[in-house]
């Protein structure tokens, strides 16, 4: 930091610093041995020979040092200076357009200063020549006498006319209706009735002199009151109403939530449905298909177009004919067939025991109960319900219905 603190003339290179050090610490050396010498009297020639080498080599690296040194500093220099002839430029050029600047703002001011004199003139005489012609139609005016306006104040009037022709409308819808027909009928008569010239009189009178339905302006202030407690009060409503409207707004969307939840629950449920349903659709045709064959063998065995119920009904009721029959039915009979029951009992329990298996023979005698001319026998007992012994008969293809 210190030596690029320093300036451009104090810097130095390393080589150089370090051949300046060693110079110093020859000519110490040689100072002492000079005083050495003197003392002594006596000088060696081959110390001496040694020593002007090493200054020679010593001076020489000094001189290459000093020279690299120049070069270096010569080329900062040439660097610094063609930097500060570049900067030199840019402030020349700078200081030009500045003064090109300067000139202009100079001139816009002047041509500004001009123009504004300029304009102050020509408003001056402007304003001159316009009040003299206002004097000159002022004393024309005087001296002529007949009422003149001006345009400025034709304007004013006409905007007060129009003014006093809103008055004039509000105040007309402001009165009772009944009121406001009776002047529009009075207006239709006019127009119907009576000459161009009487119409232009009546006209003229009706303007100068207009029909109103208030006399007194404190009715007008009680009118415009009801009218502001109106207002308030359907400001009110309509607040009221659009509170309303936010919370029937907030209700429907809930309902609408609510309507999506259960419509997808709903699916759901159906989708989880079909399945069980399609399976009860199948199983209640198989159970139509059975009744239809239970009513041909058992009621009547042509093709008929009667319902499942229908048909159901039919078969209980030719089941409870066989019931009260089996009820008429003597008890020498019942013992009969019961003994007669007995007796293929004991003929099939021999026939299976020869085969010597008792699983076999319960198996068998049950599928032989079911499906042999036992069901009858026990149906006449009372042992066999009249549905089974029906469906055992049409499996046995012996129906004795």
């Amino acid at each position: 930091r210190q030596f690029l603190a320093l300036p451009i003339d104090k810097k130095t290179t390393r080589i150089a610093r370090m051949t300046t050090e060693l110079g110093e610490q020859d000519e110490k050396i040689k100072e002492r041995k000079n005083l050495k010498q003197i003392k002594s009297g006596t000088v060696l020639p081959k110390q001496t020979s040694i020593g002007h080498e090493l200054m020679k080599a010593m001076r020489k690296q000094g001189e290459r040092s000093g020279r690299l040194s120049l070069m270096e500093k010569r080329a900062e220099f040439s660097r610094l200076d063609k930097a500060n002839k570049r900067k030199e430029k840019e402030v020349d050029r700078l200081e030009n357009t500045l003064e090109r600047e300067e000139l202009q703002l100079e001139k816009l001011l002047r041509e500004n200063e001009k123009k504004s004199v300029e304009a102050k003139i020509f408003f001056e005489r402007k304003t001159k020549s316009k009040q003299k012609k206002e004097a000159e139609i002022k004393k024309l005016t005087a001296e002529i006498g007949a009422p003149f306006i001006s345009r400025s104040e034709r304007i004013k009037l006409q905007e007060v006319m129009i003014d006093y022709n809103k008055y004039k409308d509000l105040l007309f819808e402001l009165s009772p209706p009944e009121w406001q027909e009776a002047q529009k009928a009075k207006a239709l008569k006019v127009q119907s009735d009576g000459d161009p010239e009487d119409k232009q009189v009546k006209g003229t009178e009706e303007s100068d002199e207009p029909e109103l339905f208030f006399t007194d302006p404190q009715q007008i202030l009680d009118l415009m009151t009801d009218l502001t407690e109106k207002s308030l009060f359907l400001i009110q409503n309509t607040t009221t109403v659009e509170e309303t409207a936010k919370e029937l707004r907030k209700s429907l969307e809930t309902t609408k939530q609510s309507r999506t939840v259960a419509l997808a629950a709903f699916e759901q449920q159906t989708s989880s449905f079909v399945p069980p349903l399609a399976q009860k659709d199948a199983m209640w045709d198989a159970l139509g298909e059975k009744v239809g064959e239970v009513y041909r063998h058992c009621v009547d065995g042509q093709i008929t177009n009667l319902n499942t119920l229908e048909k159901l009904a039919h078969i209980e009721n030719c089941m409870a004919l066989l019931l009260q029959g089996l009820d008429n039915l003597p008890e020498e009979k019942l013992t009969m067939m019961k003994m007669i029951m007995d007796s293929e009992q004991r003929s099939r329990y021999v026939s299976v025991s020869r085969r010597g298996s008792r699983n076999l023979l319960k198996d068998h005698a049950k599928w032989q109960w079911d499906y042999s001319i036992t069901p009858r026998v026990l149906c006449i007992a009372g042992f066999f319900s009249p549905l089974q012994y029906i469906v055992s008969k049409r499996d046995n293809k012996n129906v004795c219905c």
